[in-house]
């Protein structure tokens, strides 16, 4: 019932390591702890599923997006599948771990044991023996075997001081120390192929190390012969990882490193592609960790009394499990799940967690079960199957509600129906849909060619109905046919979509400034969620808002200010111009008025010489001198008479007075 980060299962000579993250199961339950993380560590890789963002005594506290990812090194360091929300990871010396995810908790962690485990495996899971004696499972983290279960448990727990242990931080120790620049951290999908995989199985005839493995493809395991590798992997682990060598450097954006633009969010990508991207936000602790612990409720509530609680669980789990099929070869203590599920109805006050006591115990009786090697050779009573296939038939959760087949304690759904045991109807679309920076796409750090879709999606088979869309500067403009296309599954919280090529060349007559994609999602086709919308853009040129579909322009238009520029000078230069005018035109009518008034004290002058009558026959008659037949004379002379008359008549045959002489002109 304590909260933090706690180991459940270490064998150093890997080395391996499986560690939780218990924080509270929410504020109806206080004092009570659940699982929101899990941490496989084998040699220098690490998978991780966290779906918690903080550690708290009281109250839960969820991510959005549920951090599914894998640090690793060699290919071979460990095999995951992932079946209806089903976990399975194998490590390469056969040890099994399996955990379930419910309500965004993982409900179950089972970890079945491998040779190599025996006598040197420690943990909360106690100390795999080749007995069932129980007296060395308390072994505590550093002084051996010991009689105390709460100084055990205590033991296990990763405190703050811990560096070198803690497996949920953004940046273990032991990748940092281990080529920390070349380990690769990539976003776990289920649609990788063809991997060359150690894989553990075990096969209907026994195997001898004097036989070649190229003769068969499994091996006879047990809990007393050293395991051997199987020759090829198996079909029936579906991988789900992108692997590629530790020793290949990484290009620099996927190397991990703080962003000082988002000190409590930071991108993954994938190793390749720099458009798979998710958010990450780093695991935080509540101040109320280290604080006193709340005490759980000891009393029943809700109507709830403890004898109808014991009713309820009996009922339940034997309805559940047909004890008959089984009690033959697996001794299940089905009185202490019993105990366990009235316990959960007395903190809970209901039956939320009975679902999750019948899947431990499932998985319990089917981790012994494949234990036993008859069961892979004896056939069912019809013959058609084996007696592990038999049984592990009738292993599924709620017996899939009748709504498919169980096989191999897993449901097979119908059509119409999804999810771990076939409950859920297809008519009703994926939720808590959200996409990555709120949908906006920007073309300076990504190519905008996917897209990641975060939610909860119970099958593998997810439709998109997709609507594109262009943003012009005063139109958002929709291309009118819709549509339908298939997403890739990725894991339980994610989705990858591909978004064709830019279209913007299809409105020619205005300048498109972005464009994008309204999304929604269906299970069947027809029936689809709300719409999210994703903006692709060019982020030097527009800065754009996915709720309100628009943009605005980042661009400076510099023929507007060339324009304006020219208009600034030629209102500068006008007055200038019609200034100069108007002073010249003064100067001019000045000018003018001057040489009007000298040349008619010029020719008053004339009229007081000496009467003088013309003899020449050339004479005419004097008329007076107009504005129009007066000559601009500006050459320098030395003669006083002449440069006083600046201004001469225009008149031919006159007399002109010159020192005396007298000059017919």
């Amino acid at each position: 019932m304590e909260v933090g980060e706690f180991v459940m299962y270490r064998n150093d000579i890997g080395p391996y390591w499986v560690h939780a993250l218990f924080t509270s199961c929410g504020s109806r339950f206080p004092g009570t702890s659940c699982i929101c993380g899990i941490a496989i560590r084998s040699k220098e890789s690490l998978f991780v599923l966290r779906t918690c963002e903080k550690i708290s005594r009281t109250e839960k506290y969820f991510l959005q997006q549920p951090v599914v990812s894998l640090t690793y090194c060699d290919k071979t360091d460990m095999v995951i599948e992932n079946t209806n929300n089903n976990y399975k990871i194998i490590l390469p010396i056969a040890t099994e771990i399996q955990f379930s995810i419910a309500r965004r908790f993982i409900s179950v962690i089972s970890i079945k044991p491998a040779v190599k485990d025996i006598n040197t495996a420690k943990g909360l899971c106690g100390v795999p023996s080749t007995s069932k004696d129980p007296s060395d499972d308390f072994t505590h983290h550093d002084y051996g075997p010991i009689n105390d279960g709460q100084i055990f448990a205590d033991s296990w727990r990763i405190s703050s001081e811990m560096v070198d242990e803690q497996l949920f931080n953004e940046e273990p120790e032991f990748l940092k120390t281990d080529n920390d620049a070349n380990n690769s951290i990539v976003i776990v999908d289920n649609n990788q192929n063809n991997l060359d995989l150690a894989t553990y199985c075990s096969c209907d005839h026994p195997y001898w190390s004097t036989d070649s493995l190229d003769d068969v493809n499994s091996v006879q395991c047990n809990l007393t012969e050293s395991t051997e590798q199987c020759s090829e992997p198996s079909n029936s682990f579906d991988s789900f990882v992108q692997y590629n060598s530790c020793f290949q450097p990484l290009p620099q954006p996927q190397r991990r490193r703080r962003s000082a633009n988002f000190p409590h969010k930071i991108s993954k990508h994938s190793l390749n592609n720099n458009d798979d991207v998710v958010d990450f936000k780093p695991l935080i602790y509540s101040d109320d960790v280290n604080g006193t612990e709340i005490e759980s409720s000891s009393t029943f509530r809700n109507g709830w009394t403890s004898d109808g609680a014991y009713t309820i669980c009996f009922n339940s789990i034997n309805d559940a499990l047909q004890n008959d099929m089984y009690k033959d070869y697996v001794d299940t203590p089905v009185d202490k799940f019993i105990e366990a599920c009235v316990k959960d109805i007395e903190v809970a006050g209901d039956t939320t967690f009975l679902t999750d006591t019948v899947n431990a115990m499932v998985t319990s009786i089917l981790t012994e079960l494949v234990k036993t090697e008859s069961l892979y050779t004896k056939k069912s009573a019809d013959g058609s199957q084996t007696l592990l296939e038999y049984f592990a038939s009738g292993l599924c959760l709620n017996n899939c509600n009748d709504n498919g087949l169980c096989k191999s304690g897993v449901c097979s759904c119908d059509n119409g129906h999804v999810g771990e045991d076939c409950s859920y109807n297809t008519t009703s679309p994926p939720t808590g849909i959200s996409l990555p920076f709120d949908g906006e796409c920007k073309l300076t750090i990504r190519a905008c060619e996917t897209i990641n879709v975060f939610g909860e999606f119970l099958t593998t088979s997810v439709w998109c109905k997709r609507r594109h869309f262009q943003i012009l500067e005063n139109e958002l403009l929709y291309t009118p046919r819709d549509e339908l296309v298939l997403a890739k599954y990725r894991n339980p919280f994610m989705l990858t979509l591909n978004l064709p090529a830019s279209r913007k060349k299809r409105s020619v007559n205005k300048a498109v400034w972005s464009e994008g994609y309204d999304i929604s999602f269906s299970y069947d086709g027809q029936n689809f969620g709300e719409e999210t919308s994703i903006i692709i853009y060019d982020d030097l040129k527009y800065s754009c808002n996915t709720t309100t579909k628009t943009c605005i322009s980042l661009i400076v238009d510099e023929s507007a200010d060339e324009t304006d520029t020219k208009k600034d000078v030629i209102m500068i230069l006008a007055p200038v111009a019609v200034s100069v005018v108007v002073i010249i035109a003064i100067i001019g009518v000045v000018c003018f008025k001057l040489m009007t008034k000298a040349s008619k004290a010029k020719i008053a002058s004339y009229g007081d010489e000496p009467n003088q009558k013309t003899t020449s026959s050339n004479n005419q008659k004097e008329r007076e001198n107009t504005v129009s037949e007066l000559e601009f004379n500006l050459e320098e002379t030395t003669d006083v008479n002449v440069f006083a008359m600046q201004c001469a008549p225009r008149k031919e045959n006159i007399d002109v007075w010159n020192g005396g002489y007298k000059t017919s002109k």
